[in-house]
């Protein structure tokens, strides 16, 4: 995956969800992107691999 063009991946979150989110990354001391990765590495393993 190296070298890949980045693209943006936008959903829509209520202001109170946006706010919880971004509680949660800051004291976690993580980006809103990482804590995503994260949580799709827990939910779907090996989700980066090729297939």
């Amino acid at each position: 995956m190296e070298n890949d063009k980045e693209s943006r991946v936008s959903f829509r979150v209520t202001e109170d969800e946006h706010h919880r989110l971004k509680v949660l990354a800051a004291k976690e001391r993580k980006t809103l992107k990482a804590l995503f990765f994260e949580a799709l590495e827990k939910m779907f393993p090996d989700w980066k691999k090729d297939k």
